[in-house]
């Protein structure tokens, strides 16, 4: 059973009339007669009377309904596959690193599912070197993150770069300034991001203030804004913060932009090196126009 003699059936039952019919499927008539026999040869059964005029025999109502309902499947189908392949349909599993969503990418994804209302995307929270590893293995189609990350088996696409500030306590030797030196941090207890969520992004600020002549002391590690904040602001140490977690007006520290050198912080998506997903790479086209620098 083909598709084309479900739909020439359909039309002939439809019109109850050959000639009718043939126009409606672009066949010349006699074509669709021979197909319409044809399929009548291959279910075993008369589907239509043809005298003193057409109409459909007590087989040919019965098939009817399961015809529609097999042509409107396939139609849909055709729509699903079509869409599937232009980028407009299917779903998406991305990670992200929160203070990405405040580097104007937030207005990117809204644009993207605004134009893309069909697709699913189902995003997730996690550090850097997590997103990465599932993006290898499948478990993410991916990542938002901060760079640089291990690339293996992965490709990567920058978004934007935002600078690095220090975090001070109020009253602090430094606060109140607009800048600070890296070198100037010397002798400071440091307050520092824990390592294992981006390692890349930890080992190039241990190199920069190597590079300012000194190792910084860490006196505590933190997980989350609020922890280094909290910690800043009770005088445990100083800390540094990528610009899209910056909090002006937050009670008990100032913040000054980080200089000589001026550090920054780079992000970027990663995605399985060799995915041919036609809604990832839509996704990218959308997301990837980098925010301006602050």
């Amino acid at each position: 059973m083909e598709l084309r003699h479900l739909r020439y059936f359909v039309a002939v039952a439809e019109e109850l009339h050959f000639g009718r019919a043939a126009a409606r499927s672009f066949v010349a008539q006699p074509t669709l007669s021979q197909q319409i026999k044809t399929f009548e040869g291959e279910v075993g059964a008369r589907l239509f009377e043809r005298s003193p005029r057409v109409s459909l025999t007590p087989v040919g109502a019965v098939l009817l309904p399961h015809a529609r309902r097999v042509l409107d499947e396939a139609a849909r189908a055709e729509a699903a596959v079509r869409a599937a392949a232009e980028g407009r349909a299917g779903a998406l599993r991305v990670g992200y690193e929160a203070p990405i969503m405040r580097d104007g990418l937030a207005e990117s994804i809204r644009a993207f599912r605004a134009d893309v209302p069909d697709a699913g995307l189902h995003f997730w929270e996690a550090g850097s070197r997590e997103q990465v590893e599932a993006v290898r293995e499948g478990r993410a189609d991916a990542g938002l993150v901060l760079l640089p990350v291990d690339e293996r088996g992965v490709e990567v696409r920058a978004l934007a770069e935002s600078p690095i500030f220090v975090v001070l306590p109020e009253g602090h030797r430094l606060a109140g300034r607009e800048t600070v030196a890296l070198a100037e941090l010397s002798d400071e207890p440091q307050v520092a991001w824990a390592r294992d969520p981006a390692p890349e992004v930890y080992d190039q600020y241990l190199r920069a203030c190597g590079a300012a002549g000194f190792v910084p002391r860490v006196v505590q590690e933190v997980r989350h804004v609020e922890s280094l904040l909290g910690l800043v602001a009770a005088g445990v140490g100083v800390g540094t913060m990528h610009a899209a977690r910056v909090q002006p007006g937050y009670p008990g520290v100032a913040f000054a932009r980080l200089v000589e050198p001026a550090l920054t912080i780079q992000t970027g998506a990663v995605w399985r090196r060799g995915d041919g997903s036609p809604l990832l790479a839509r996704f990218l086209d959308a997301v990837v126009s980098p925010a301006p620098p602050l």
